[in-house]
Formats: C-alpha cells, sequence, structure tokens
C-alpha cells in the first residue's frame, strides 16, 4: 500500500449452523478506529509494517485472522518543468527511487533518468512532446519499486 491511499480489506465468514448474520471488526494496526463491515476500506497515514486484525462473530463465537501489510512512503513531486533542445521534462520532489516508473495518462515512460532522491528527468525529444501537448492537463503517476506512488496533473505553457 502506499501511504494515503485506500486498501480494501475484504472479509468472509461461514456459520452454516448459525442463524444469526455474522458481525465483522477490523483493526487495521495503526490506532485509528475500527471498522465493522465485512469489506472496509483504510487509508494509512503513515509508511511502516502494520499487523491487521478481522473479528467475525455469530452465535456467541468468534474467530480472528490477522495478517501484515506494508505502506510505502509516497513520491513527492513538488515542481515539474519543461526543458528543451532536446525537449524534456525535470521532477523535483522527493522519496524519488532509483527504478521509479512514470505513467503519462496510463501510459508507461521508459526514457526516464534517476539522478537523486530529489530530482528525475524524462527524456524522449519529440515522441514526449507529443504525448504533452502545450497547454493541455496531463495526467502523471509516478511508482516507486517499494510501492509508493503518488498521482498529479501537469501542463507546460
Amino acid at each position: 500500500a502506499s501511504e494515503g491511499g485506500d486498501v480494501l480489506f475484504q472479509g468472509q465468514a461461514s456459520a452454516p449452523s448459525c442463524p444469526q448474520l455474522p458481525s465483522f471488526g477490523w483493526d487495521f494496526g495503526d490506532g485509528s478506529l475500527r471498522a465493522s463491515s465485512q469489506d472496509a476500506t483504510h487509508a494509512y497515514a503513515a509508511p511502516g509494517s502494520y499487523t491487521w486484525v478481522l473479528t467475525v462473530t455469530a452465535c456467541d463465537e468468534s474467530c480472528s485472522r490477522a495478517g501484515q501489510i506494508a505502506v510505502a512512503q509516497r513520491p513527492q513531486i513538488s515542481r515539474m518543468s519543461k526543458l528543451g533542445n532536446p525537449f524534456r521534462i525535470k521532477v523535483i520532489g522527493g522519496n524519488l527511487q532509483p527504478g521509479v516508473r512514470v505513467f503519462i495518462n496510463g501510459v508507461e515512460w521508459t526514457n526516464v533518468k534517476w539522478k537523486e532522491p530529489a530530482k528525475i528527468t524524462l527524456k524522449g525529444g519529440a515522441s514526449l512532446k507529443a504525448a504533452l501537448p502545450k497547454n493541455t492537463p496531463t495526467a502523471f503517476r509516478f511508482e516507486n519499486p517499494d510501492g509508493g506512488e503518488s498521482q498529479l496533473n501537469w501542463q507546460w505553457p
């Protein structure tokens, strides 16, 4: 999971001899409020490793299952700028890991040069310029190898 991103948790229960509907209790392991629905969505506010617990109760009997989830820090994007000759995009931010993947309108852009945790460059000249029409908001997604991701819309004037 990525910090701040929604994670879907799905519970299942089977108690054929119990006439009651089961109740569900989710503990996400981060001190947040518990959820009581069969399926729950939760967003972790901070990176780390968390132990979640699902407890299902029916006819005065309970069963619990636990698991681990790793929550990765998102790449931080503070500024993007167009550079010319050849056309390229400089991305400034933080937590940009070597091997970061960049998607432009859902399509992976593979010509990415990692410079440091605070800077990458998207290269491609005319083909990159064609993928980023002038004055047109374009969807970008940055995905680190550890699973942390960020999304934003950007355009160049």
